[in-house]
């Protein structure tokens, strides 16, 4: 049975502001694309949540989305059962993580 997903609220406001500031720089479209990646790593994550690396932050696991500049910090939940992946944040990865 594929895990549930859910997106705390830092993964959906820098989901946003990826969206806002993307269409800005490079254009709607690429930041639609951009967003639609990161939507499909996640999605994976349903069925294997064990994807990418160990995370910096205990608990957690890092996922590079393809053809992106992001990782996608995630973590497994025990609830609600048989259990849950829950998307903590998206982060460029020029950034640093955890800190700013």
């Amino acid at each position: 049975m594929p895990a549930v997903i859910t997106w705390r609220p830092a993964a959906l406001d820098a989901r946003e502001a990826l969206l806002v500031h993307g269409a800005a720089e490079f254009g709607s479209a690429v930041a639609l694309e951009t967003d639609q990646q990161l939507v499909e790593a996640v999605a994976q994550l349903a069925t294997h949540p064990q994807l990418g690396r160990r995370g910096r932050v205990a608990g957690t696991r890092e996922l590079v989305a393809p053809r992106t500049p992001f990782l996608v910090i995630s973590r497994y939940t025990a609830a609600p059962a048989p259990g849950g992946i829950e998307v903590v944040e998206i982060l460029h990865h020029a950034r640093r993580w955890p800190g700013d």
